[in-house]
């Protein structure tokens, strides 16, 4: 989930990159192939999410199972099949606050955050980059579960390879992404009031 904010905050790295102006909203389709040690092949899943800056991330897989991750300023939450697993107030994990900002600072075009919490390298190609992100270990998210990112990024991020100490792998690609006017639909809306709740 945090590497996910991280690859929406290398949106800024683009040559062109597609902007939210205040009250849009950005959605879209994931699929996901995750590489772990010692299994013969990638766990797949698929799903949709929504990004509403200032207010948070709803993640929701579809396939194989019906799991929804919200993420906002006040917390965080974990849903499976209609039912809340886990909900943590941002006062019990010190670095939301911080990743927030950091995604919100992207999505304004202000990108000081970004170069102050990672390493980042920039390859062009044509009407695409490559940005891989590196973790800095002082930074204010350090200590993230993961040792570089790599996304592929035009008008918006195409895929991202999260890659994770002891060799294991997330492999993303983003679907029919769309920016549209807010506010959120009542379904979103309701799951980031449950994450901001205390």
């Amino acid at each position: 989930m945090l590497a996910v904010l991280c690859l929406f905050a290398a949106t800024a790295q683009a040559e062109e990159p597609a902007r939210l102006a205040p009250g849009e909203i950005l959605r879209g389709g994931f699929s996901l192939d995750r590489s772990l040690t010692g299994f013969p092949r990638p766990l797949h899943s698929e799903g949709r999410f929504l990004l509403a800056p200032g207010q948070g991330l709803v993640w929701r897989g579809e396939t194989p199972f019906r799991l929804v991750s919200v993420i906002a300023p006040g917390g965080l939450t974990q849903s499976l099949d209609g039912h809340e697993t886990m909900h943590l107030s941002a006062a019990k994990l010190p670095f939301l606050g911080p990743l927030h900002d950091l995604l919100s600072a992207a999505m304004q075009g202000d990108w000081q955050p970004l170069e102050r919490s990672f390493t980042v390298t920039r390859v062009p190609h044509g009407a695409t980059s490559t940005i891989r992100l590196v973790p800095r270990a002082d930074a204010p998210v350090g200590g993230l579960p993961v040792s570089a990112i790599e996304a592929e990024i035009g008008r918006f991020v195409e895929s991202v390879t999260i890659s994770r100490p002891g060799g294991d792998s997330d492999r993303l690609v983003f679907t029919a992404q769309r920016i549209e006017p807010g506010p959120p639909p009542d379904e979103d809306r309701q799951a980031l009031d449950r994450a901001n709740r205390r």
